[in-house]
Protein backbone atom coordinates (compact mmCIF):
# COMPACT_ATOMS: atom_id res chain seq x y z
CA UNK A 1 0.00 0.00 0.00
CA UNK A 2 1.18 3.50 -0.69
CA UNK A 3 0.21 6.92 -1.90
CA UNK A 4 0.50 8.69 -5.24
CA UNK A 5 1.40 12.34 -5.75
CA UNK A 6 2.00 14.53 -8.78
CA UNK A 7 5.63 15.68 -9.03
CA UNK A 8 8.17 17.11 -11.43
CA UNK A 9 11.47 15.52 -12.47
CA UNK A 10 14.20 17.99 -13.44
CA UNK A 11 16.98 16.45 -15.53
CA UNK A 12 20.54 17.73 -15.59
CA UNK A 13 19.78 19.31 -19.00
CA UNK A 14 17.07 21.40 -17.35
CA UNK A 15 14.20 19.49 -18.99
CA UNK A 16 11.18 19.23 -16.66
CA UNK A 17 8.74 16.34 -16.82
CA UNK A 18 5.57 15.95 -14.75
CA UNK A 19 5.26 12.47 -13.26
CA UNK A 20 3.15 10.41 -10.87
CA UNK A 21 5.19 9.21 -7.88
CA UNK A 22 3.96 6.24 -5.89
CA UNK A 23 5.61 5.86 -2.49
CA UNK A 24 5.44 2.83 -0.24
CA UNK A 25 5.66 3.51 3.49
CA UNK A 26 7.04 0.03 4.19
CA UNK A 27 10.72 -0.29 3.24
CA UNK A 28 10.59 -4.09 2.83
CA UNK A 29 9.08 -4.22 -0.65
CA UNK A 30 11.65 -6.39 -2.43
CA UNK A 31 8.99 -7.84 -4.77
CA UNK A 32 7.84 -4.32 -5.68
CA UNK A 33 11.43 -3.30 -6.43
CA UNK A 34 11.87 -6.28 -8.75
CA UNK A 35 8.57 -5.55 -10.51
CA UNK A 36 9.50 -1.88 -10.95
CA UNK A 37 12.87 -2.80 -12.48
CA UNK A 38 11.09 -5.11 -14.96
CA UNK A 39 8.55 -2.40 -15.80
CA UNK A 40 11.40 -0.01 -16.65
CA UNK A 41 12.46 -2.36 -19.43
CA UNK A 42 8.99 -2.46 -21.05
CA UNK A 43 8.23 -0.22 -24.01
CA UNK A 44 4.65 -0.36 -25.25
CA UNK A 45 2.08 2.40 -25.89
CA UNK A 46 -0.48 0.71 -23.59
CA UNK A 47 1.85 0.41 -20.59
CA UNK A 48 2.68 3.32 -18.29
CA UNK A 49 6.40 4.05 -18.48
CA UNK A 50 8.48 3.89 -15.32
CA UNK A 51 10.88 6.82 -15.35
CA UNK A 52 12.79 6.27 -12.13
CA UNK A 53 12.79 4.11 -9.01
CA UNK A 54 14.65 4.42 -5.76
CA UNK A 55 14.65 4.61 -1.98
CA UNK A 56 14.04 7.67 0.13
CA UNK A 57 14.83 7.94 3.83
CA UNK A 58 11.61 9.84 4.36
CA UNK A 59 9.20 7.84 2.17
CA UNK A 60 10.76 4.43 1.60
CA UNK A 61 10.65 2.88 -1.88
CA UNK A 62 9.21 5.00 -4.70
CA UNK A 63 8.32 4.61 -8.38
CA UNK A 64 8.14 7.65 -10.69
CA UNK A 65 5.88 6.93 -13.67
CA UNK A 66 4.65 8.94 -16.63
CA UNK A 67 1.64 11.04 -15.76
CA UNK A 68 -1.48 10.10 -17.74
CA UNK A 69 -4.04 12.78 -18.52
Amino acid sequence: FGSVVKARVVESSGKRTEVAVKTFNNRNFRDTEIEAKLMQELDHPNIVKVIKTGNSRQHGFYIAMELCD
